[in-house]
């Protein structure tokens, strides 16, 4: 017991001697800090390995080199004036580290050769004696005979069953695979909660704090109705403010059973599968007051094919959008989602379509196109509620009305399949007050910013993969460049090409980059993947504020197609009504001047490569 005092308390100097250089070493050459702190907590872990080492087979060179160390260290303190061996400079801190480190390496070096060098004596005497015991074995045979039948058959049974111990012990799994070390994220992949209700989750995102004019969570919002006559003819028209409803939906624009959810990270229980509850509790948004005066209604245009069916084959990422909300709004179409099958991970959605993507004559549609699923309009795209001033937000609110009256509107229940006269109402609830812009570093771990009237810029996220090129993404002939073309909640699309022209880039969350049909997000150049700014944060699948109730690609045009100037935009409205996006680009005479995007048009895989900060200004109101 005395024997196993005295190596503890050796063992504890050695640890100190050890730690002591150690982290003197590293401060050294890091510029590091708290340096009792860090040399208190290896100490221990120094002196538990140097006391099992102690007291294995190799103890008298181990016993050795803690003498040296010590030693060492007692010289080192000499010159130092002092137990504290901070006061040496660099250069006599790194002629230490021949006297703790590359000595006992040499002296282990050479123990060890030692060592090889007696085991080898050792085997060749054993050989030597093996082959004598083998001629006395054969000289007894050639006496006595050969072995009974018997003696063969156990010899043999033995070396079987010794193959077969070995084998079934290579076939148990190990301790550290059953016990299941590897550490546990604490969210999952986002894609589980699309086939498990039970993995639902609203990951913790901070609302843009905002302190001007009021905290964000309480910024008032302006409400308009879309309310579109599903018949052949029925007029698609906006009702600006919203008139009250007889059944108002909940405040926040989202089916009731969403309303008692937290705000903070929680799994939602199993839900049956014929109503879901949606996916990410709505934006906390104060209720406006309802109108005095009566709500304007401006003319948006006609239905030229109703919609009587649903697709159960919806897009991947209208899996992290509420059932009976907006799932995208684009320039190019707009999607609903009225329901989530957990069998096959899809949503349900139906679609409300521009125009020019397809004919009404025998219902022939574009090919991509879902036949029945699909409103068609007689809107151009790029305008109207398609990227137009009456564009929705992604999270917008589904009404259903039996008649013509908007004001009878009720929201849809889950699993809502659309009948032809029914009257189908979107409820838009826009923020009053915007940010000022957003701002992506372009390049790997580059920081997203938000700025904010009345306080200075902060990080939200980080950019995982930063856009590089340009490539052909449909829509993008029906918006301008540095406009909004798309957004839905695995996406936010950016134009780079003048109207009539394909040509844009991606933003999209760090989980849906690695969606099946995302390949292409990990191998070409014209996605940006952005997450948060902790790893391990949930990634921002249908959160806000980039991937639901911010963006929407609203852009009112200075003019008119006919070349006339649009009376609806003038003076400051030209800037302040509508999103912009500039960058910095590193070839510019001013690099730290922001301009406006500079037009690509169709596939160029190095568009982007001068692009370094990204900012998208938001609408002032």
């Amino acid at each position: 017991m005395r024997i196993y005092a005295a190596a503890a308390l050796f063992s504890l100097a050695v640890g100190y001697v050890l730690a002591h250089f150690l982290v003197l070493f590293y401060n050294h050459w890091y510029f590091a800090g708290y340096f009792w702190l860090k040399t208190a907590l290896l100490t221990p872990l120094l002196a538990a390995t140097y006391f099992a080492v102690l007291l294995g087979a190799w103890r008298t060179l181990w016993a050795g080199l803690g003498c040296w160390w010590i030693g060492s260290y007692a010289v080192a303190a000499y010159y130092a004036g002092g137990m504290d061996l901070r006061p040496l400079g660099f250069t006599s801190v790194l002629d230490l580290e021949a006297a703790y480190v590359w000595a006992p390496v040499l002296a282990v070096a050479m123990y060890a050769a030692w060592r090889a060098s007696v085991a080898r004596r050792i085997a060749r005497r054993g050989q030597r004696l093996t082959a004598s015991v083998l001629r006395e074995r054969r000289n007894l045979r050639r006496t006595l005979g050969a072995l009974p039948p018997e003696d063969v058959t156990s010899i043999a049974l033995c070396i079987l069953g010794t193959a077969v111990a070995l084998i079934a012990a290579a076939a148990v799994p190990s301790q550290r695979a059953l016990a299941g070390d590897e550490p546990v994220r604490q969210y999952a992949d986002r894609h589980s909660e699309l086939k498990d209700p039970a993995q639902r989750l609203w990951p913790t995102m901070p609302d843009l704090p905002g302190t001007y004019p009021t905290p964000m969570h309480l910024r008032a919002r302006e409400t308009f109705l879309i309310v579109i006559e599903n018949k052949i003819g029925g007029a698609i028209y906006a009702l600006k403010p919203a008139p009250p409803l007889a059944s108002a939906p909940d405040p926040q624009g989202a089916p009731a059973q969403a309303a008692e959810a937290p705000a903070s990270s929680v799994v939602l229980p199993a839900e049956p599968a014929e109503a879901p509850s949606p996916v990410h509790p709505p934006p906390q948004a104060q209720q406006p007051s309802q109108p005095a005066q009566p709500p304007q209604r401006t003319e948006l245009g006609h239905v030229l094919v109703v919609v009587d069916k649903v697709n159960p084959e919806g897009f991947t990422a209208a899996g992290w959008a509420g059932p009976g909300t907006v799932c995208a709004s684009a320039v190019n179409a707009i999607h609903i989602k009225t329901a989530h099958d957990y069998a096959t991970g899809r949503a349900t959605i139906f679609s409300l379509l521009p125009k020019e993507l397809g004919s009404v004559q025998g219902k022939q549609y574009a090919s991509y196109l879902s036949p029945s699923s699909s409103l068609m309009t007689d809107i151009p795209g790029g305008t109207g509620l398609f990227g137009g001033e009456w564009a929705p937000l992604v999270g917008s609110t589904l009404l259903i009305a039996s008649g013509d009256d908007p004001a009878a509107a009720a929201p849809a229940k889950p699993g809502y399949v659309p009948r032809e006269g029914d009257t189908l109402v979107l409820r838009v609830e826009r923020r009053k007050y915007n940010p000022e812009w957003i701002e992506f570093e372009n390049r790997f771990g580059g920081i997203i910013w938000v700025k904010e009237l009345g306080l200075d810029p902060y990080p939200i996220g980080q950019v995982l993969k930063p856009a590089v090129g340009v490539g052909r993404f449909l829509g993008s002939q029906y918006a301008d460049v540095g406009r909004i073309r798309a957004s839905h909640p695995g996406v936010l699309c950016i134009s780079t090409s003048p109207m009539g022209e394909i040509g844009g880039f991606q933003i999209i969350p760090r989980d849906h980059a690695m969606s099946a049909e995302m390949i292409y997000a990990r191998s070409k150049t014209q996605w940006m993947v952005v997450g948060p700014l902790w790893a391990l944060d949930a990634s921002w699948e249908g959160l806000p504020p980039l991937f639901t109730d911010y963006f929407y690609p609203a852009f009112t045009p200075a003019l008119n197609p006919d070349g006339s100037i649009n009376e609806d935009v003038h003076g400051a409205a030209v800037f302040l009504d509508r999103f912009t996006v500039r960058g910095r680009y590193s070839d510019a005479a001013d690099p730290w001047a922001y301009e406006l995007l500079r037009p690509v048009v169709g596939l160029d895989n190095l568009a982007l490569r001068n692009l370094t900060h990204l900012r998208i200004y938001f609408p002032r109101g």
